[in-house]
């Protein structure tokens, strides 16, 4: 296996900032019916098998970061069982785990990015925690919950073969690919060797001199017209949705700086061969 960029910089973010969840990729699914906790668990066992990235830990030698994905493929399963209270309770109870067991860090060089918890609040009733780190996975849980379900409700199904990460990995290494990141890190470098002055943005609080890594999620709903507008016009610059709205973001922050320079960075890496599609 071999580690790629951005595996290597999810590392340094994580040795900086030693046991802490910050990385963690959580979700929490309510599940109605008879659950068959073994039958799950033999799926995620499968699903483990079957991606690499999930049963493997990570060591430094004297050529960096190195993977080293483990030969027993078992998951690590939490089973907590409080069908005995009352469901009230149980709920309280639950949701007191799934949090727990969520912010609960990884120790990457030891522990598979992976970890699974089963709750049943009642008979028919569970909670699933599915946690794995940003250094095995991205936001997108879809398709490995789709995985699990696949092998959950067809145990003999045959899974079709595609790409994994090791192969995006691979064609990283590649010397023309090299060459030509090679070329667009020095043009960047020139582009920004005189960035502009951090944005005055007003504050109403003062700014904490250590960071807690809390954070909040505001949602705003933007009604269809809006966005059909908005889609016709990035489809007209060429461009996606994503896009236009960094360029609002950019035009936010430059009005509240009142300063028409302002540099944003994203961390993306772009896959522009079919090869990793």
């Amino acid at each position: 296996l071999s580690c790629t960029p951005s595996q290597r910089r999810m590392w340094t973010l994580e040795k900086l900032l030693p046991g802490s969840p910050r990385y963690n990729i959580a979700n929490t699914f309510q599940l109605q019916g008879e659950l068959d906790n073994q039958r799950l668990i033999a799926a995620l066992t499968a699903t483990v098998a079957h991606h690499a990235m999930l049963h493997t830990v990570y060591g430094e030698s004297d050529r960096g970061l190195q993977p080293v994905p483990l030969a027993e493929h078992r998951v690590n399963v939490l089973q907590k069982n409080l069908s005995q209270m009352p469901l009230v309770q149980a709920l309280e109870q639950a949701k007191t785990l799934s949090s727990a067991f969520q912010r609960q860090p990884f120790e990457l060089s030891s522990n598979v990015p992976f970890g699974v918890q089963i709750i049943t609040v009642a008979p028919t009733l569970h909670l699933v925690d599915i946690k794995t780190h940003h250094i095995a996975a991205d936001g997108s849980m879809e398709l490995l919950v789709e995985e699990i379900s696949f092998r959950y409700n067809r145990t003999h199904a045959p899974i079709q073969s595609c790409r994994s990460y090791n192969d995006y990995a691979q064609y990283l290494l590649t010397p023309s690919l090299q060459m030509e990141q090679e070329k667009s890190l020095q043009w960047w470098q020139m582009a920004l060797a005189n960035p502009p002055e951090l944005l005055r943005l007003p504050f109403d609080k003062p700014t904490k001199r250590s960071t807690t890594g809390v954070g909040q999620l505001l949602s705003i709903t933007v009604d269809q017209e809006t966005v059909r507008a908005l889609l016709k016009l990035c489809q007209q610059h060429q461009g996606s949705l994503f896009h236009g709205l960094l360029a609002v973001t950019w035009a936010f922050l430059g009005k509240l700086s009142e300063s028409d320079d302002v540099l944003l960075a994203l961390p993306v890496h772009t896959r522009p061969s079919e090869y990793v599609r």
